[in-house]
């Protein structure tokens, strides 16, 4: 089976070639849909550097990836192609090689995330090291948690500080020496942007979530935080079910997010309020030898 690699200059490009079959599996494809259509929405939000490709059989789409520096490189393999995986791999490390020689990580779905991993190490003389292990999730239907106290409301120019803070917080504990952490200026777009809320108890914020990403049909969630001293109270279930049923509300078809599969409290907790396990993720970090 031959296939052709289509490199592209934009976000825009990159969706016009790929958008139609990545939007049929939105949750599964969040991450290489979801970057371009962040870009597409933000043009201010475009990194210079990025790098976009797809694979072709024919006129069908067999793969893709992208990167946005300093981010790792994002990978897809179209399940109609997982027997010429290792080929269409092949196909997309080698450009990404030659797009930017300095690759510092590969994040995708699982095995296709592993095996960019395993061809980079000898292509590049380096060592890969699994960070992250990822699951994505979606809901459909909100099932209610028991009641916790408190309640829901959208955050305000004034939690600012709060909010810079507790997402700096989540990366340290969740994605801990991944690049590309929260940037406190688009974190101010976003606040602005009504993208965060905040449940509140006795008048103080103690869980937070956020909207990530606006896909074609449905919206993923992230990064969602409760500080430690207000844990096991029942905040993340209830704030998070809250903005989801905001979401489906408002007309949107589905949820999404991500669990740390290394944290098996958080999996749970999402799964007891509708979310539905649907794929998992791999993130692996590149080092010279």
């Amino acid at each position: 089976m031959s296939f052709v690699l289509r490199r592209y200059a934009t976000a825009e490009a990159f969706l016009a070639a790929a958008l139609g079959v990545l939007e049929m599996h939105e949750t599964a494809n969040n991450l290489i849909l979801g970057v371009p259509l962040n870009v597409r929405a933000h043009p201010e939000r475009a990194e210079p550097g990025a790098w976009y490709v797809t694979v072709h059989n024919r006129d069908r789409l067999a793969g893709a990836a992208l990167r946005t520096p300093p981010h790792h490189v994002v990978v897809h393999v179209e399940d109609a192609f997982a027997a010429e995986g290792d080929a269409i791999v092949a196909l997309l490390l080698e450009d990404a090689l030659a797009a930017a020689g300095d690759l510092n990580g590969v994040n995708g779905r699982v095995p296709w995330s592993e095996h960019v991993a395993q061809a980079w190490a000898p292509a590049a003389g380096g060592r890969a090291r699994l960070g992250t292990r990822l699951r994505a999730f979606e809901l459909r239907a909100v099932l209610p948690p028991p009641a916790a106290p408190g309640r829901l409301r959208a955050a305000h120019a004034a939690d600012a500080a709060l909010i810079i803070a507790w997402s700096h917080a989540f990366w340290d504990e969740v994605m801990g020496d991944d690049p590309g952490g929260p940037d406190d200026a688009r974190i101010q777009q976003r606040l602005e942007g009504g993208d965060y809320f905040l449940w509140e108890d006795q008048g103080a914020p103690v869980c937070l979530v956020a909207r990530s990403r606006i896909m074609p049909h449905g919206v993923t969630l992230g990064p969602i935080y409760t500080p430690p001293h207000a844990r096991g109270r029942g905040f993340a279930a209830n704030c998070t079910a809250a903005v989801s049923q905001l979401f489906l509300d408002a007309g949107w078809a589905y949820c999404a997010l991500f669990t740390d599969l290394d944290n098996p409290v958080s999996n749970h907790v999402y799964e007891k309020i509708g979310y539905q396990p649907v794929c998992d993720y791999a993130d692996y970090h590149f080092a010279a030898v």
